[in-house]
């Protein structure tokens, strides 16, 4: 076992000779545990008098979170009778550590050690560009400081990043700022961000703020994913907040005021209708004339007034930003299109989500595929968004056997460490809830949503959020409580950001069924022309036949529902259930049998629940593989058919007789192979593998496997 906080690709990728588990460490692994502490409070308190109430561990804990340093300077401080607050707001102790240590250094040594206060770590190489010194110099002060606190990390290219832990640096940065004038402290900043760009570009956009440089802010700004700036607040301090930035100075920086908004949407703090005007400002005319404009300038403006038009709503006008993006980045001039070839993957990526948002799927999917062809040129975390975001379209269409092979895709990726459970992981967890839904895991949905919850509030998929967890509400209750959730989270969102319109339909269509099943069905003005799938359940819920079975053959006309297996299952099987009560047995048998073929050769169970159990069961005199019992059709094994890796992994365990071996075999990890078996009992209604392989041969499933 290695543990690092680096990436080591030489030991675990894909060409590593013997790969070797690596565990990503972390300040909570690093910390002191409450028993330990005891243990340390015995220690240090044992010459203490007797007749004073003891230190409680709980109380250092809390105080201190288990960092060491603190935790013992916390007991310091408690023996000479003070009591500190909490970490964060320093300690006597660890004050006069910091003085003592800086009055043996001389003044370069000081300098050094200054400048690598000022940021959270920087090897000798940007410490050298900040200080406009040699390297070597550097490294020697570094060396000569003998300051016990001093660590540094190994990166993969074996550069040494040199570092303080949290609570020292920001003594030594007290003392920084009092000795350095603000014009010096600014151009440090400065050049610490441009010496900091091509290796940590959160890190540089910290220094560019602090150092006031516009210039280099806007164009880190543009660099990376927004994800970076909505991640966990913690994440995020004061100074990394854009709107703290005088409105002047944003206003003078599209690019910079554009940011700001988007990194407001994610932390509103209550502003919702004024966030929403920057928004609409930046997606209005503002902006407009300069999007036309040739060259990177107008490339860069099409793709703000993409982003948030998005944010705002603004469905049509994102798509036309998106078209505009797409043709000034085929207008580029090959050098043009060289010096900003690490920023075209994100481009791309931002035009997918727009392009999802309004349920364009096949344009998401080309700027997806164009974002593929600069696969060299993207970081890990846009490769990992790429690979989730493509898992997210299959599994929201309903083409969930394919959904599922990206999402094994993404579940194999090591690199970016942790990235499922940050913000740019949404699209995976959604993925992976829908799939979960469809072979009735609610367990695993139910996981899926939980992860989530940190990103609840500042997501831009809230809407699938919402669906599904209405979803698991039906499946864990009624319809009648499902909707009961579903009006109350839509009212609480109804007062912070609009879904767009097509994400909005979606969430009137899961109303308009939750009415009808439940009984409570929903109204329909005279005035408008029925024209949605919530528009056809109020039809229906009224018992107007006729309107309901023209509406429905409208619908099922139209490509956005034919390219979109779940909804298309759903309208044929309410066009079944409508031509049964007229009597139409022609065109409900064939609405019938074609429903149960597009639903199970897309793993599908989510649709059965558009009809109540006892319409289900009028339907099975068409297709007697129905089961309105369950909502699903046939037996396990017949109602949703293993997926090719479901049937590898199962004639592989087989073939070698545990799941490391077959594992090896097939060259996946331990966790993969097991969640194929575990998806495969459930599918095959087994309870071990012994009876998930009887009943797979019985089936004849894993004919060509074994």
């Amino acid at each position: 076992m290695v543990t690092t906080q680096v990436e080591l690709p030489g030991l675990s990728g894909i060409d590593a000779r013997v790969r070797v588990p690596v565990l990503h460490l972390t300040s909570d692994d690093l910390a002191f545990t409450e028993d330990e502490i005891a243990a340390l409070i015995s220690v240090r308190t044992q010459a203490d008098s007797p007749d004073r109430t003891p230190l409680s561990s709980a109380q250092v804990y809390h105080a201190t979170k288990g960092w060491p340093l603190a935790a013992h300077a916390y007991i310091e401080e408690w023996r000479a009778g003070s009591t500190p607050d909490a970490l964060e707001r320093g300690s006597e102790w660890i004050r006069s550590f910091i003085t003592r240590s800086v009055a043996t250094w001389d003044d370069h040594v000081r300098s050094v050690v200054g400048a690598l206060a000022l940021v959270i770590a920087a090897p000798t190489s940007v410490l050298a560009r900040m200080l406009n010194q040699p390297e070597e110099s550097i490294a020697q002060a570094l060396s000569s400081a003998a300051f016990p606190y001093l660590t540094y990390r190994m990166d993969a290219q074996g550069v040494r990043w040199y570092r303080f832990p949290e609570a020292v640096r920001r003594e030594l940065l007290r003392d920084v700022e009092a000795r350095t004038p603000p014009d010096d402290l600014r151009s440090r900043y400065r050049r610490a961000a441009l010496a900091l760009a091509p290796f940590d570009r959160l890190e540089a956009l910290r220094a560019a703020i602090r150092g006031e440089a516009w210039d280099a802010l806007s164009e880190l700004l543009l660099t990376g994913p927004i994800s970076d700036l909505v991640g966990e607040p913690e994440d995020h301090p004061r100074s990394m907040l854009l709107r703290r930035i005088p409105l002047e100075v944003r206003k003078k920086y599209p690019v910079i005021y554009a940011y700001a908004a988007f990194q407001a949407y994610a932390y509103p703090d209550g502003q919702f209708e004024e966030i929403l005007q920057e928004l609409r400002m930046l997606s209005g005319p503002w902006l407009a004339e300069a999007s036309r404009r040739p060259g990177l300038p107008g490339l860069y403006t099409a793709m703000l007034r993409m982003i948030a038009a998005r944010l705002c709503g603004d469905e049509a006008l994102g798509r036309a930003a998106a078209k505009r993006t797409s043709q000034s980045l085929s207008d580029l001039s090959e050098q043009e299109s060289e010096l900003i070839s690490t920023k075209i993957p994100n481009i791309y990526l931002q035009q997918a989500i727009t392009y999802l948002h309004g349920h364009h799927f096949a344009d998401a999917e080309d700027a997806l595929g164009q974002m593929q062809a600069f696969e060299s040129r993207s970081r890990p975390i846009e490769q990992a968004h790429r690979i989730s975001l493509q898992a997210l379209i299959l599994a929201v269409r309903g083409q969930i056997p394919d959904s599922r092979r990206h999402l094994e895709l993404a579940d194999s990726l090591i690199l970016p460490v942790g990235w499922r459970t940050s913000y740019a992981g949404s699209g995976f967890r959604i993925a992976t809830a829908l799939c979960s839904l469809e072979s009735d895991d609610t367990d695993s949905a139910e996981h899926q949503m939980r992860e989530m919850r940190r990103h609840w509030l500042k997501i831009e998929y809230w809407p699938y959020l919402v669906m599904i967890s209405a979803l698991l509400e039906e499946r864990h209750h009624d319809a009648s409580t499902a909707l009961d959730y579903l009006n109350q989270e839509l009212e609480f969102r109804s007062s912070r950001f609009p879904a767009a319109p097509s994400l909005q339909a979606e969430l009137d269509g899961l109303r308009g069924r939750l009415e009808y099943i439940s009984g409570k069905h929903g109204q329909l003005s005279p005035a408008r022309r029925a024209s949605s799938l919530a528009d056809l359940y109020a039809l229906i819920g009224r018992n107007e036949r006729n309107r309901s079975r023209a509406l429905v053959s409208r619908l099922l006309s139209l490509p956005g529902y034919l390219h979109h297996p779940r909804r298309h299952v759903e309208l044929l099987l309410l066009q079944a259930h409508l031509a049964h009560l007229d009597g139409d047995a022609d065109l409900a048998g064939n609405a019938t049998k074609l429903a149960y073929r597009r639903a199970s050769s897309n793993e599908l169970a989510l649709p059965y629940r558009t009809l109540t159990s006892e319409a289900l069961a009028q339907l099975t005199v068409y297709q007697p593989l129905l089961d309105p019992s369950d909502g699903a059709a046939g037996s396990a094994a017949q109602r949703t058919p293993l997926s090719e890796a479901e049937m590898r992994a199962l004639a592989a365990v087989a073939r070698h007789g545990s799941t490391p071996r077959a594992a090896e075999s097939l060259f996946l990890s331990r966790h993969t192979v097991r969640n194929q078996l575990t998806t495969a009992y459930r599918k095959l209604g087994a309870h071990s593998f012994d009876d998930a392989l009887r009943i797979a041969r019985e089936g004849r499933l894993l004919s060509g496997y074994e």
